[in-house]
């Protein structure tokens, strides 16, 4: 089966301009254009979408992503083992800054008498030597040449080149 890009950037929440420059830079190419000039894609072009989104959730820039995939020894399933766990890891820092804020606020309006010390969380901030893609990183031989952009945030993805359109 091939889908139309429109009905791909609705299915992964990208925009159609997003995926157009995906295949600009060779990072996604469609499987095939038909003769009304449409880009088709293929389930694995879905699979390599999927990919990219995932790694670009860990920080990656679009070019990292693309020397990671199109590497010979690239291993999907191994990726999917990594990125699960970086993932899972993001998920425990996440809800441990959740617990934080919620004893500051409890602090803050009286309910909870403690020490202010027990607010903040020394571990989450000292993260900087066991990021998600440093873990990722280490995991799966493939990255090690990739290197995370560190601004990466949801709702602020990394781009290929400053100006360059946002996915």
């Amino acid at each position: 089966m091939r889908y139309k890009i429109k009905d791909v950037a609705d299915l992964a929440g990208v925009s159609v301009r997003t995926l157009h420059h995906y295949d600009q830079i060779g990072l996604l190419k469609p499987d095939s254009v038909n003769e009304a000039g449409y880009r088709l894609y293929s389930r694995e072009n879905l699979e390599r979408l999927q990919q990219i989104l995932f790694f670009k959730e860990l920080g990656f820039e679009l070019r990292a992503i693309k020397q990671i995939l199109d590497s010979p020894g690239f291993d999907r399933l191994q990726a999917l083992e990594a990125h699960r766990k970086a993932l899972q890891e993001k998920k425990k820092r996440l809800e441990a800054l959740i617990g934080s804020v919620e004893t500051t606020m409890n602090r803050s309006k009286g309910e909870l008498k403690c020490p202010i010390k027990s607010c903040f969380l020394p571990s989450i901030w000292r993260r900087s030597k066991n990021t998600s893609s440093s873990m990722l990183k280490k995991r799966n031989k493939n990255m090690a040449t990739a290197r995370p952009t560190g601004k990466a945030r949801p709702g602020s993805p990394a781009t290929t080149k400053p100006g360059g359109p946002k996915s």
